[in-house]
């Protein structure tokens, strides 16, 4: 999967720590410019009451 250098990238997971190790190792070793770690996951996104799509959703 390529990923593009010239935009934002996001990175989430269930409660943050997996996406900041991810986030940081493509900061440092892929020259991205941007990168984003969601803090807290989808555990934390969804308590604020963001909207999270499932796989089963997304097949609809």
């Amino acid at each position: 999967m390529e990923l593009p250098q010239d935009k934002p990238v996001a990175f989430i997971c269930n409660t943050g720590n997996r996406s900041l190790l991810a986030s940081s190792l493509m900061l440092n070793l892929s020259g991205m410019k941007e990168v984003i770690n969601v803090i807290g996951g989808t555990t934390a996104w969804e308590s604020l009451g963001y909207p999270l799509v499932t796989e089963e959703e997304e097949k609809l």
